[in-house]
């Protein structure tokens, strides 16, 4: 008899697998989503960051100076998919965390985000699905990267 986790599963990688996938709108030098923005003021670049990423949800974990973290828990049908790839009935809410990382070199600034699912396991095992090789979250993470370096790019 097939287990209903492994059923489940394998149900959704079969729709999943059927589904449309939608290619990647850009390539980056690190295959994840980057953006190079020409300003000197990396304040007004992270501030713009954190109020878009408050604004949309998230709570900021960590703002160091190269890097800014943040967290939100996902809810509905998207935490339903992520417990069934990571988690079980006994962990926690998957949570989707969100890096930027930063860097200057004279009056550019570049940003590399970096994201990936998680859940704490009963046992406090931390599962994490990283979304680097996933096309949809990677075109929605670089457009809102691309529409950052617009607002800067513009001035």
């Amino acid at each position: 008899m097939i287990k209903p986790r492994v059923l489940t599963v394998s149900i959704l990688l079969i729709l999943l697998g059927c589904a449309i996938p939608s290619a990647r709108i850009t390539q980056t030098p690190s295959g994840r989503p980057e953006v190079e923005i020409h300003t000197s003021n990396v304040f007004l670049v992270t501030s713009e960051i954190i109020t878009t990423m408050q604004t949309a949800g998230f709570d900021l974990q960590n703002d160091t100076e190269y890097s800014l973290v943040f967290e939100r828990e996902l809810k509905g049908q998207q935490a339903v998919f992520a417990n069934k790839l990571i988690g079980n009935s006994s962990s926690t809410p998957p949570v989707l965390e969100i890096s930027y990382l930063v860097s200057q070199k004279g009056d550019h600034i570049k940003i590399v985000e970096y994201s990936s699912i998680a859940t704490q396991m009963a046992s406090g095992q931390v599962n994490r699905m990283h979304l680097k090789d996933n096309d949809p979250w990677f075109n929605q993470f670089n457009s809102f990267l691309q529409r950052v370096k617009s607002k800067f790019d513009s001035q």
